[in-house]
C-alpha cells in the first residue's frame, strides 16, 4: 500500500506544478540569458526592488561635556552627513562650525562669569532640531597682588584704562569670521612643554584695582623659538605699548591665538603659516616683568583657556 501511494504522488505532483504554471497570469518567468547576464542588475530587472540607502549608523552627534567649568571650551562634533546646521545659539551668540577629520565640528567658548544653566540650540536643514542645556560650573581662580613695571610709566588706573582701549582695538581684528579653517590639525603649544608661571583666569590686583590674566604665561629658557599653534595668517605683528612684540594669527572661523610679550618678531601682517613654524622670540617686552611668553586664545571674541582649548581637539 505503502509504494502504491508514493507512486501516485510521482505522477501526481508534476502534473499539478504543470497546470499551475499554464494558467496562472501573473506568474513571473526569468529569462536563462538574462539571469546569467553580467550585464542585467537586479535592479533593472526588478525596479520595484531596489535596495534602500543604508541610512547612517554609530552616533549622530556628540558633545564633549555637558558640565564645562568657566574658560572651558566644549566640543560639538556632528557625525550625521544629513546634520547640516540652518541656525544655532549659545548664550545670545551663534556658533562657527566647520569640517574636520570627516565630520562638522564647533568650539563653544565658556566664558568666565557665566556660572548657571545655558541652552544650546541648533536648528538643521533637514528640519530637525537639537537642544542641549550646558551647566557651567564656578571655577576657583587664584588672587595675586603684581606691580606696574616703571618702564609702562602708569599709574594703577592709567594702565586699567589703557588696557580697555587696547582690547577695544584688538576686538576689531578678533571679531572677523572666515567662511573656513585654515587648519586641519590638533593646535600645539608654541613653546613646548615649558614650565607654566602663571595661569587663565587668575586676578592680578594692583592697589585697589584687579586685572584678570586671560591667557597662561609660559616661563622657557631665554632665547626659546616661539611656534605657531596652528596653520593660519598672520592679522597683528610688532610692538605694542603693553603687549610688547606680539603676534596675533587667524585660523579662521572666528578662532584666534596671540603671542605677547616676545623679544623679537619673524612674521609680517599678512604672512600665511603652517603649524609649528617660528614667529618670534620668547622676551620681556611691554607689561611684563621677566622673561616669558603670554598665549591667548580668542573664539568669537571669548577668551578660553589656551591649554583647555589646545587639549580639546586631542
Amino acid at each position: 500500500m505503502k509504494y502504491v501511494f508514493l507512486a501516485i504522488l510521482i505522477l501526481v505532483i508534476p502534473t499539478a506544478v504543470f497546470w499551475y504554471t499554464q494558467t496562472t497570469p501573473n506568474t513571473i518567468t526569468l529569462n536563462p540569458s538574462l539571469a546569467s547576464s553580467s550585464n542585467h542588475s537586479v535592479e533593472n530587472r526588478f525596479p520595484d526592488l531596489k535596495p534602500k540607502k543604508p541610512e547612517f549608523s554609530g552616533p549622530r552627534s556628540e558633545l564633549s561635556t555637558q558640565d564645562p567649568k568657566e574658560g572651558d571650551t566644549a566640543l560639538l562634533s556632528l557625525f550625521d552627513p544629513s546634520l547640516v546646521p540652518a541656525t544655532s545659539s549659545f548664550m545670545g551668540n551663534p556658533l562657527s562650525f566647520f569640517s574636520y577629520e570627516g565630520h562638522v565640528i564647533s568650539f563653544i567658548p565658556i566664558p568666565i562669569g557665566s556660572v548657571g544653566n545655558h541652552e544650546l540650540h541648533i536648528s538643521f536643514t533637514n528640519g530637525e532640531e537639537m537642544t542641549r542645556v550646558l551647566r557651567v560650573q564656578k571655577k576657583q581662580f587664584p588672587v595675586y597682588n603684581v606691580g606696574i613695571p616703571k618702564k609702562l610709566g602708569l599709574t594703577a588706573p592709567e594702565l586699567i584704562q589703557k588696557l580697555a582701549e587696547e582690547k577695544k582695538n584688538l576686538d576689531s581684528i578678533l571679531g572677523l569670521q572666515t567662511k573656513e579653517a585654515y587648519f586641519s590639525r590638533p593646535f600645539i603649544f608654541p613653546v613646548g612643554d615649558a614650565l607654566i608661571s602663571g595661569t587663565f583666569g587668575e586676578i592680578r590686583k594692583t592697589g585697589k584695582d584687579e586685572i584678570r590674566h586671560l591667557g597662561v604665561d609660559f616661563a622657557p629658557p631665554d632665547g626659546t623659538s616661539v611656534h605657531a599653534s596652528n596653520d593660519g595668517v598672520i592679522e597683528k605683528a610688532g610692538l605694542d605699548d603693553l603687549y610688547g612684540n606680539m603676534v596675533i594669527i587667524d585660523h579662521g572661523r572666528g578662532i584666534f591665538s596671540l603671542y605677547l610679550h616676545m623679544k623679537l618678531v619673524s612674521v609680517k601682517i599678512g604672512n600665511k603659516v603652517k603649524r609649528g613654524d617660528v614667529i618670534g622670540i620668547v622676551g620681556n617686552t611691554g607689561y611684563s616683568t621677566g622673561e616669558h611668553l603670554h598665549l591667548s586664545v580668542k573664539i568669537n571674541t571669548v577668551s578660553v583657556d589656551p591649554i583647555a582649548f589646545i587639549k580639546a581637539l586631542r
